[in-house]
C-alpha cells in the first residue's frame, strides 16, 4: 500500500462567510425602507448572525461546566457519605 509523501504543514483554505454575508444582507433590508422585502424585525434578531455563533458557544461552555460542577458536588457527597457508613458498620462491628 502506498503512502502519501509529506507535502510540508498544511495551508488553511479560506472559508465561505456564509453568517457574516447573512447578516449583510439583513442589515441591507433592514435599513433600506420601501424594498420589495421590508423586514420588521428587532435589531437583536437582525443582528444574530454576527453575534449568534459566539453565544450558543458561550450556552455550551456554561452547560458543560455547570454539569462538570454538579457531577463534582454529587461524587463528594456520595463519597462523604460512603465514608460515613463504614464508620457506622465499624462501630457496629466493635
Amino acid at each position: 500500500m502506498a503512502t502519501r509523501p509529506n507535502t510540508g504543514p498544511s495551508i488553511p483554505r479560506p472559508t465561505f462567510p456564509i453568517l457574516g454575508l447573512l447578516g449583510l444582507v439583513f442589515v441591507t433590508l433592514k435599513l433600506i425602507p420601501g424594498t420589495v422585502v421590508n423586514i420588521s424585525w428587532s435589531w437583536w434578531w437582525v443582528t444574530a448572525p454576527f453575534w449568534g455563533p459566539v453565544a450558543l458557544a458561550a450556552g455550551a461552555a456554561l452547560l458543560a461546566s455547570m454539569s462538570f460542577g454538579l457531577s463534582w458536588v454529587l461524587w463528594k457527597a456520595i463519597k462523604a457519605w460512603d465514608k460515613r457508613q463504614a464508620k457506622k458498620a465499624e462501630a457496629r462491628d466493635d
